[in-house]
């Protein structure tokens, strides 16, 4: 049995999945497409895309196909853009047709300066409580 390596296995993803730059990502969002941050409750707390909606990798699958039509613009995020896309590949297989993975990931995000939000104090206790 041939093994394939996790990088390899991206690159190839990236034939399937159109990443974007955080600045396409975020125009795009200005032009009525969703971001949709990934990444876990606890790397939340360090801030999110301005407007992005967050929902859990682990939750993912399920949230999207109840809020969103396969025809939906979404635009996934995690920390360093591997997760995002693996999730879109999954997405994709799901029958989405118009998901993309920020290049790079919030990470990438923040360098380009573009706008944040961090959780409100309220949600600090949700988010930390969901965790435990």
């Amino acid at each position: 049995m041939t093994q394939i390596s996790i990088n390899k296995y991206l690159t190839d993803l990236t034939t399937i999945i159109d990443e974007v730059s955080p600045q396409d990502a975020y125009a795009m969002q200005k032009r009525g497409a969703y971001i949709v941050d990934i990444r876990t409750t606890s790397e939340i707390m360090t801030g999110f895309p301005e407007n992005a909606l967050t929902i859990p990798r682990d939750h993912m699958e399920f949230e999207m196909s109840a809020a969103f039509s396969s025809e939906t613009h979404i635009i996934l995020i995690c920390a360093a853009g591997k997760r995002s896309l693996l999730a879109a590949k999954s997405l994709h297989d799901m029958g989405f047709k118009k998901i993309y993975s920020i290049q790079g990931g919030y990470e990438n995000w923040r360098c380009q300066s573009l706008p944040s939000s961090f959780p409100k104090e309220h949600l600090i206790d949700y988010y930390q409580h969901e965790e435990s």
